[in-house]
């Protein structure tokens, strides 16, 4: 009886460790993973009605990742119209931008206005 119940719990702990293994792993690749390698990135979600944050403060050397998250295609320009192009991203997809300067600028969605952020970026 021992020996059974021994058994029985050497494979309840495997497939513990097998389960916290995989859900471990799943937690620390999102789904839209920053492209560049092992750069600290921050998320900026757009969706149809909000970009959140509204404002993002980073360090120099950090990267951000744009995640489309709205029903329909989103581009992100900096109001100089340089510092941030993305082109368009398409619903589900991301957009890695980096910038190895300190200042703050502002973007928006060029197919909503309305729809702003901030970006600071410390030394």
């Amino acid at each position: 009886m021992i020996t059974r119940f021994s058994a029985s719990k050497g494979i309840l702990c495997t497939l513990l460790t097998a389960l916290t293994f995989f859900t471990a792993c799943e937690k620390s690749n999102p789904s839209n993973p920053a492209q560049g390698g092992q750069l600290p990135t921050r998320y900026v979600t757009i969706r149809d009605t909000a970009i959140i944050p509204s404002v993002l403060t980073i360090a120099v050397g950090n990267s951000i990742t744009f995640l489309n998250q709205s029903a329909s295609v989103k581009s992100v320009v900096s109001d100089d119209s340089t510092t941030i192009l993305t082109g368009p991203i398409a619903p589900g997809a991301s957009f890695f931008y980096k910038k190895d300067t300190t200042g703050t600028f502002g973007y928006r969605c060029l197919e909503d206005p309305l729809l702003r952020g901030t970006i600071i970026i410390n030394p």
